[in-house]
């Protein structure tokens, strides 16, 4: 769900980020869902692990928190300006 559909005050479908739904292994999946968690840029990820069945996460009213937002901005900034300076030297020889 892009940011502005969240700041409106969308509430995000845990379906749509599934392991099913991105089309990646589940365990792959539990490992991003559970870094984001430990990281503060999710709220919402509940531990449902048990000895017998190994490491299980799931949603409930996901929720994206400020740290993940900021995150999110700044990696965004940065990659933009990735991109200009790569075309910048691609224009300008010599840099």
């Amino acid at each position: 769900m892009p940011l502005r559909m969240y700041e409106k005050g969308a509430v995000p479908d845990p379906d749509t980020i599934s392991y099913e739904k991105l089309n990646i292994p589940e365990r792959y999946w539990v490992s991003i869902i559970d870094n984001l968690y430990k990281k503060g840029y999710i709220e919402g990820v509940y531990d449902a692990s048990t000895l017998v069945s190994g490491k299980a996460l799931f949603l409930r009213d996901p929720a994206i928190t400020m740290d993940g937002i900021e995150y999110l901005e700044n990696n965004s900034t940065l990659e933009k300006a990735k991109s200009f300076l790569k075309e910048l030297k691609e224009i300008v020889p010599g840099l």
